[in-house]
């Protein structure tokens, strides 16, 4: 008899990114299949990275926050390199 192990991957399935447009807060909503942790970037149109934070995730849905107050006006990316994540919001001011 032959047995194989299978490991499960690091796996999160992007659900949305709110609100778009975004004054100070994006929150992100995703889906992990187990308890890891994730690098979460923000990256400007040029692709220079405003923000790097790792964040925990838990199995099942999760929704992060991020402060994006200061950044300036644009459009930005949210990237999860790891999982293929990439999304595009726009930040505005008042």
């Amino acid at each position: 008899e032959t047995r194989s192990n299978v490991v499960a991957e690091n796996t999160m399935n992007f659900h949305k990114l709110f609100p778009v447009p975004t004054e100070s807060e994006l929150n992100i909503q995703l889906e992990s299949s187990q308890d890891q942790s994730a690098q979460v970037l923000i990256l400007d149109s040029r692709g220079a990275v405003m923000v790097s934070q790792t964040v925990g995730l838990f199995t099942g849905q999760n929704t992060l926050t991020f402060d994006v107050s200061q950044l300036g006006a644009g459009f930005y990316f949210l990237s999860i390199p790891t999982n293929g994540i990439y999304q595009k919001f726009l930040k505005s001011n008042l």
